[in-house]
């Protein structure tokens, strides 16, 4: 499993558990902060490695530095 895709498993709010495991919920925060539901990736498998701008810009910055420069 790839760096970004075990820092999406332990982080990432969309990230499917259970039954849904890797499914992305598809939820999205706008710069006003309204949540919305981007249809393109609800219910897909996560593409965190692909790129996800949800990730990359309201997941990683909560994430502590020592854990993202692991491995």
């Amino acid at each position: 499993m790839a760096k970004e895709t075990i820092l999406a498993k332990k982080h990432c709010a969309n990230y499917g558990k259970g039954r849904d495991a890797g499914a992305c919920a598809g939820v999205m925060i706008a710069r006003n902060g309204q949540l919305w539901i981007n249809e393109d990736y609800m219910g897909k498998n996560c593409f965190v490695e692909e790129g996800c701008d949800y990730f990359k810009s309201i997941v990683m910055p909560g994430i502590p530095d020592g854990e993202t420069k692991r491995r």
